[in-house]
């Protein structure tokens, strides 16, 4: 029974040291090593001086898409589509949306494209995005909860973990750019069956 347990403890230690530990280090945002034109790991996205944008002293100038395709579906209702996407969102997209390059930081143009199966807006062209095979971003939870409560879990039960911004459920909401807790896809909950879907939805 001691030659199990012994064997299970080291099973679990090892299995939590090659577990991805939380952090941008290492992580699906971790660009640096100089493939995609430098060894820093901020650079990508932030600068200390000259900024393109004040906000979060940011470092690239295309600002997300203009032109969006929004996800319809019978149960997002009217009501809680308000169509407009937060602040979180347009900075995920100023990269996620396929239309620009991974190295366009700092003024430069870039040429070394965001992997296809990364991207959230299926690259529809300059300026635009397609979100219709997205989960839906940009809309009142509040309001499409008075539509499904049924379907959907009171704000209250998740926003400690799964944040809304100014109501509206956003890219942010589900992932944490800076992969602070150390889940696949930088989710900001660890989706084994299905936890983070349930967190919100009733199934």
């Amino acid at each position: 029974m001691k030659k199990y347990l012994a064997a299970a403890t080291l099973l679990a230690i090892t299995s939590a040291a090659i577990a991805s530990p939380p952090g941008i280090t290492g992580s699906g945002h971790d660009f640096s090593g100089g493939t995609y034109g430098s060894d820093q790991i901020c650079i990508f996205c932030h600068t200390p001086h000259n900024a393109v944008n004040n906000n979060l002293l940011w470092n690239r100038s295309y600002a997300g898409p203009t032109t969006i395709t929004w996800y319809t579906s019978a149960t997002l209702t009217s009501a809680a589509k308000n169509n407009v996407l937060g602040a979180q969102s347009k900075t995920c997209l100023s990269c996620h949306d396929g239309n620009v390059a991974i190295d366009a930081f700092g003024g430069k143009s870039g040429s070394t494209m965001i992997a296809a199966q990364f991207n959230l807006g299926d690259g529809a062209g300059a300026g635009k995005a397609d979100l219709t095979n997205d989960h839906p971003i940009g809309f009142s939870y509040a309001n499409a909860y008075t539509q499904n409560s049924t379907g959907l879990k009171a704000a209250a039960s998740f926003t400690a973990s799964l944040p809304l911004y100014a109501n509206n459920m956003e890219c942010a909401t589900c992932h944490d750019v800076h992969n602070k807790y150390g889940n696949s896809a930088l989710l900001r909950k660890n989706n084994a069956a299905s936890a983070l879907c349930l967190a919100c939805h009733n199934k």
